[in-house]
């Protein structure tokens, strides 16, 4: 496994690091050009990191050392991570902080290095928002020469027979291709996402135990959560105005049907104004026998028909929302022998109870989420 940490200055990227070197015996890898993380990591470091003049080099290796666990400190840009992101044993992980907290973080840490503050808080943006979107730096493009009437060069400072300079120039934007490398845009990618307003190591180290880093699931879903993200994904198909719902019929591993929400075939889309009910905006549960809309379920179990879900093996059915009872009663009668669920809905327990009395199972499953901080919540971790 390989674990890429992306984030701005003093977001706590070496501190994620140092965590999984001492908690999970991962060895520290740096590229060439990040020699400030190298240096740092090397003092409380128990083996010596490993140095590559490219990421393409770095592959090569954590390739040839598949069995073994790597953490690369530091990766700031796109092009870094293309050749990674292509291997199934790379995570790439975000890291950030409240930008007055990471100028805090680094201004101990320059003092305890240089014994005095050196940076202004003005400075620090300048920076961070130079590695953040590939911007250059705003002293480069203030302090250009001007040149006046006469000829006479006044370095942004008006000379006695000088005309009035003009306005500092803004700084130049960065061109599509600088934005679309950036560590910005690199983070956007992030497979997961760690918020660290922490004073303290043992509060970030509390949620690093808790984000699972290491789970194998965040590189491989598990079946369930394989079918799972196929709801979601049959959901955006949703037509329906009330709620976003995606089924999958499975049997054996293999996909039989799957559905969505939404009317019926050849009738008006729900968000074109198709369906009545569902665009007066009725209330969770009312007017259910003149709704025109088709549940997910439904249309999965349409499309599958009896003969293919109840023959030849036990067919799970996967949806991201709690089936209602109407649906419940029709996964009875066509013989579904599992149901597996997300996200709670208002009838969970007439359902639960009906698919219990008829012998089926029902669980909830619930994807390792790239958002630490809902893993927090569902933890009951104060943040």
């Amino acid at each position: 496994m390989l674990i890429a940490l992306a984030g701005p200055p003093a977001s706590g990227k070496r501190t994620v690091a140092q965590y999984l070197i001492n908690a999970y015996g991962f060895q520290p890898v740096f590229l060439a050009s990040d020699n400030d993380s190298a240096k740092t990591l090397e003092k409380g470091a128990p083996q010596t990191p490993f140095r590559f003049s490219t990421a393409i080099d770095l592959v090569h290796y954590v390739t040839s050392h598949w069995s073994k666990d790597f953490v690369l400190v530091s990766i700031e840009n796109v092009s870094d991570w293309e050749p990674l992101s292509k291997r199934p044993f790379c995570l790439l992980v975000a890291v950030d902080a409240p930008l007055s907290v990471r100028f805090t973080r680094f201004r101990n840490g320059q003092s305890e290095r240089e014994g005095e503050y050196q940076d202004s808080f003005a400075e620090f943006v300048e920076t961070d928002e130079s590695i953040l979107y590939g911007t250059p730096p705003r002293s480069q493009t203030l302090e250009t020469p001007i040149i006046d009437t006469n000829g006479m060069v006044s370095n942004g400072v008006e000379s006695p027979a000088a005309t009035p300079s003009p306005s500092p120039t803004p700084p130049t934007p960065p061109s599509p291709a600088d934005r679309h490398s950036s560590l910005y845009f690199l983070m956007q990618r992030a497979d997961t996402r760690i918020f660290n307003p922490y004073p303290r190591f043992d509060d970030l180290y509390t949620v690093l135990r808790i984000s699972r880093l290491t789970d194998q699931e965040r590189l491989r879903p598990s079946w369930d959560s394989y079918f799972m993200q196929l709801c979601n994904l049959a959901a955006r198909r949703s037509n329906c105005m009330k709620r976003r719902v995606g089924c999958i019929l499975v049997k054996e591993r293999r996909i039989i049907a799957t559905g969505y929400n939404g009317t019926p075939r050849g009738v008006r889309n729900c968000t074109d104004g198709g369906c009545p009910r569902c665009n007066d905006n009725a209330p969770c549960g009312s007017g259910l026998d003149v709704c025109l809309c088709l549940h997910a379920e439904e249309n999965a179990l349409l499309e599958a028909g009896r003969e293919r879900v109840d023959r030849g093996g036990d067919t799970i059915l996967y949806c991201n929302t709690c089936p209602c009872l109407g649906c419940a009663k029709k996964i009875v009668q066509v013989g579904v022998k599992e149901v597996v669920y997300s996200l709670a809905y208002g009838m969970d327990d007439m359902t639960a109870r009906l698919l219990m009395e008829a012998g089926i199972k029902l669980r909830q499953h619930l994807p390792l989420d790239s958002d630490i901080d809902r893993l927090l919540l569902a933890a009951d971790v104060p943040k």
